[in-house]
């Protein structure tokens, strides 16, 4: 009897020291080799009173005033100016719940419209003086009559705006072409494709005659240059 105790004694001993010896292991395995848990921090609670501010409006958009009208509402104004009722209460620190007043100015976030590019290239100024008629050809046959205008001066001359005009009152005007000093262009009576050395007036019955007069008159209405047809 006296060994069976002995026996469950020393059975107990050894389970209580295995049981001891794991629990340290454990404890030492989480203290020295587990992954260190990253607590995240706790939320700071904003102070009484203080709300998280708007977002602001799209930095590539400006504030115009605009003023409440009579059946207005944040949708309809959102929708006359390309925005959205979130971006009208964020530029103008409303709340979901506050009425619009006839009278009161908003200020609409809107995108600008960019300039138009301008063609900042100087325009020839020439010698106005320098530009005359210097022939008609082929007078009374619409298939080949034309007049002639020639440039005698320096550089170049724009020829847009100019005009020709006939005794009897019809008027051609010059479309944008250059001209260079010595260079000279056909205006014919006739229809066709125009060139830079050759433009039609459309017409379909000749316009010259002998014993006319044909004017050349600058864009400012100053006639340059007159030419008696022979």
């Amino acid at each position: 009897m006296t060994s069976r105790k002995r026996l469950l004694a020393y059975l107990l001993l050894n389970v209580t020291i295995s049981a001891l010896t794991t629990t340290a292991v454990l404890w030492a395995w989480q203290r020295y080799f587990w992954p260190e848990q990253v607590a995240e921090p706790p939320a700071t609670a904003l102070p009484a009173g203080e709300t998280v501010p708007a977002q602001a409006p799209d930095d590539t958009r400006v504030l115009v005033p605009y003023q409440v009208q009579p059946g207005d509402s944040l949708g309809s104004i959102a929708a006359l100016y390309d925005t959205t009722v979130d971006a009208l209460r964020a530029a103008n620190d409303l709340s979901a719940s506050e009425a619009l007043g006839v009278g009161q100015t908003l200020f609409v976030p809107v995108t600008p419209t960019p300039a138009p590019l301008v063609d900042v290239s100087p325009t020839p100024a020439g010698d106005p003086d320098a530009l005359r008629i210097a022939a008609v050809v082929g007078a009374g046959d619409l298939s080949s009559e034309y007049v002639q205008v020639q440039y005698d001066g320096t550089g170049e001359i724009s020829l847009l705006g100019w005009q020709l005009r006939a005794q009897e009152g019809a008027e051609y005007v010059f479309p944008a072409l250059i001209l260079h000093g010595g260079g000279a262009v056909r205006v014919h009576t006739a229809p066709g494709t125009d060139t830079v050395v050759d433009l039609y007036w459309g017409r379909d019955a000749p316009l010259w005659a002998s014993g006319e007069t044909v004017t050349l008159v600058s864009p400012d209405a100053v006639p340059r240059s007159e030419y008696s047809i022979p």
